[in-house]
């Protein structure tokens, strides 16, 4: 779910099995900068649907697979994409629920970024694909392995005009 009411966040936050991303209402992007893009149940994608909303969008992915009832173990893999606004030098990704392996794809083309330096908390050793500065190319961070709550990845950001304010020495 994403939203512009800091209510619906917070109602949203005590459901365990919603993801929720607030987006400030005066920003330049709105909620619907936000899109899931596939949900599956142990490879078996499942049906999404969408609801936007005046404040934002909600999507609902529901099994069609007992696997939640069946008292069997179960993989969850789900991939989404959202815009940030660059001047805001700074995305986390937050693990809070235990997850056996991540892999977290930043794209950055067209957005007036230099550099990104990644930074993980994860439980585990990650393996981080960093492009070269200045360069367009995903950066990348995938960790395998169970990985904790309260675990996360942050991407922070140098713009390219900002180097261009810096003194020369």
């Amino acid at each position: 779910m994403s939203t512009t009411n800091p209510d619906h966040y917070r109602q949203a936050l005590t459901d365990p099995a919603a993801k929720v991303w607030l987006f400030s209402d005066n920003a330049p992007l709105d909620a619907q900068a936000f899109t899931l893009l596939d949900y599956s149940v142990n490879g078996t994608p499942q049906p999404i649907t969408k609801t936007d909303h005046p404040d934002g969008r909600a999507y609902q992915a529901t099994p069609s697979s007992n696997a939640a009832n069946s008292g069997q173990d179960y993989l969850v893999s789900y991939s989404y994409s959202t815009l940030i606004e660059p001047r805001g030098h700074a995305m986390w990704i937050d693990i809070d629920k235990p997850t056996n392996g991540v892999s977290v794809e930043l794209t950055h083309t067209g957005t007036g970024i230099e550099r990104i330096t990644p930074l993980d908390f994860l439980t585990t050793t990650p393996r981080i694909h960093r492009s070269e500065r200045g360069s367009a190319a995903p950066i990348s961070i995938s960790a395998d392995g169970w990985i904790q709550p309260k675990s996360g990845v942050v991407f922070i950001w140098t713009l390219t005009s900002e180097l261009n304010e810096l003194p020369q020495t």
